[in-house]
């Protein structure tokens, strides 16, 4: 199970090791996919003209093409269908 959608969430070398955008500046939107959740802060995603997976927020990930505050993210409730972790990686227990 995966979710299709997009974000505005810069990609750079800086952050990332890899990456097309310039820090501290506005990023273009992309389609993504959303392929697992952490059950907290953080999502993996593959995205549309990159390669490999990125870790990113999921505050930053969108169900419609726009930006943060103008379009609505994923519900805890889609995230919920997601898995933990990426095949071949093991899940982190949850913080007490």
């Amino acid at each position: 199970m995966t979710l299709s959608g997009y974000t505005d969430y810069p990609f750079n070398a800086e952050e990332f090791g890899r990456g097309p955008d310039t820090p501290r500046q506005q990023a273009p939107i992309r389609a993504i996919e959303v392929l697992t959740w952490d059950r907290n802060k953080y999502v993996d995603v593959r995205v549309e003209g990159l390669e490999g997976t990125f870790e990113i927020k999921y505050g930053y990930c969108y169900k419609e093409h726009g930006r943060c505050g103008d379009v609505p993210t994923f519900s805890f409730d889609e995230l919920e269908t997601l898995p933990r972790c990426l095949p071949g990686e093991e899940a982190e227990a949850p913080a007490i």
